[in-house]
């Protein structure tokens, strides 16, 4: 538990205490929008009010009865069974990207020898960017071909928040540009498929038990973290499993075993950074005080960063706490405690994808690796780990490409 005066915040790297940050109802708030306004200067803050107000309408930055109200509107369009029915179709699309990319028949029946194919390409155009993408707009019930704009729509409100790109203000513009651009897209849509989570939204607006300044804001939000979080677990797990080669050996002979490593690969890739608390002014803090270092008293407005860290990158934090995690910079089959990793949270903001998260995860490992065992063959990685573009971002970590390599077996 450090200051970082760089970025005028609290740092949390300790899992039992990241635990009681985030679990804590009623003493932090996950709503650090005012930490952001008053990292501009004063002069220019009321120019971003209308960012303010968006961010702060998002299902991150609510508390109470409306955090809640808004968690029950989003509920029908995202119950398990319907997250669940969306695994076919992921799994053909997978099938089909892949076969593609090594050059295999498309119809799905390998020759006798194989695919004779060595191919390098990119496992992030391929694969961890656009299965996500499209899976998450089907769920959302918004068109496939604006994929690009939301895209950059989303990043650039991540930004604000994590981007190292300009400066904060120059930041604030580009999103402030993005907000408006998206709004003025979402209201020219038609209604979207009944069960989707714009006509779920829609459909509680209507019925008043929605503000209707919250549909934008949380639309947007979907689209960012239904993608961008999957996208950075999928290349990153990849990874994970090239750097550790009698781990892949096993998975590329029996890929179902996948399902046993999804908290292990969570736990590694970290695709959160961190997560974000701030101290209410004027809250009691109550027992919170006790875990703190003896003497330190925290301060009404100030921020609070737990760092999940990423022992994939070697980078500390609470998925590196020795005292939970045994050789936490090494990728195990078979550890227990990777159930505890804090990947999509923990408490009321607990990520309400996770379901949706962990089934990309799944059906792209195993159909990449199935795919790739019908036809004989297997991956590397196709540069050193140290040319490997990481995006310019302290809350999220996300490859920008993964140049891999597929060849027979026998090469």
């Amino acid at each position: 538990f450090k200051w970082n005066s760089r970025k005028r915040c609290w740092e949390v790297t300790g899992y039992d205490l990241a635990v009681r940050i985030l679990r804590k109802e009623g003493l932090l708030t996950a709503n650090v929008v005012p930490s952001l306004r008053a990292k501009l200067p004063a002069q220019h803050r009321e120019r971003y009010t209308r960012l303010f107000d968006f961010l702060s309408c998002q299902l991150l930055s609510l508390e109470g009865a409306p955090h809640r109200s808004l968690h029950k509107a989003l509920t029908p369009a995202l119950t398990p069974a319907k997250v669940d029915a969306l695994k076919p179709s992921i799994q053909k699309d997978v099938r089909w990207r892949v076969r593609q990319a090594v050059g295999a028949s498309a119809a799905g029946s390998p020759s006798a020898g194989g695919c004779n194919l060595t191919r390098t390409w990119d496992l992030v155009a391929v694969l961890a960017e656009p299965i996500p993408m499209e899976t998450i707009l089907a769920l959302l019930g918004l068109p496939l071909e604006c994929s690009a704009q939301f895209k950059s729509w989303g990043d650039a409100v991540e930004d604000v928040f994590g981007g190292q790109r300009g400066t904060l203000q120059q930041r604030c513009d580009v999103a402030l540009q993005a907000i408006s651009e998206f709004e003025e897209l979402l209201s020219s849509l038609p209604p979207g498929p009944p069960a989707s989570v714009l006509s779920c939204l829609r459909a509680a607006a209507e019925k008043g038990t929605l503000p209707l300044d919250q549909l934008a804001p949380n639309m947007l939000l979907m689209i960012a973290a239904g993608h961008e979080t999957s996208t950075g677990m999928i290349a990153s797990s990849v990874l994970a499993l090239m750097q550790r080669p009698e781990l892949l050996a096993e998975v590329q002979a029996n890929p179902g075993c996948v399902a046993g490593l999804l908290d292990e690969l969570a736990r590694m890739t970290s695709p959160v950074a961190c997560l974000l608390r701030r101290v209410p002014p004027g809250r009691p803090l109550g027992d919170l005080t006790a875990c703190l270092p003896p003497g330190l008293q925290l301060e009404g407005g100030q921020e609070l960063r737990v760092l999940l860290g990423a022992p994939l990158r070697g980078h500390a934090g609470v998925h590196s706490d020795p005292c939970i995690f045994s050789e936490p910079n090494l990728l195990k089959a078979g550890r227990l405690e990777a159930r505890k990793n804090l990947s999509f949270g923990s408490g009321k903001h607990s990520c309400v994808g996770v379901r949706l998260a962990r089934l990309e995860l799944q059906v792209v490992l195993e159909v990449l690796f199935e795919t790739l065992k019908e036809n004989n063959m297997k991956i590397s990685l196709a540069v050193p780990t140290d040319e490997l573009r990481w995006r310019d971002s302290d809350t999220l970590n996300i490859l920008h490409e993964l140049q891999v390599v597929t060849r027979p077996k026998n090469m």
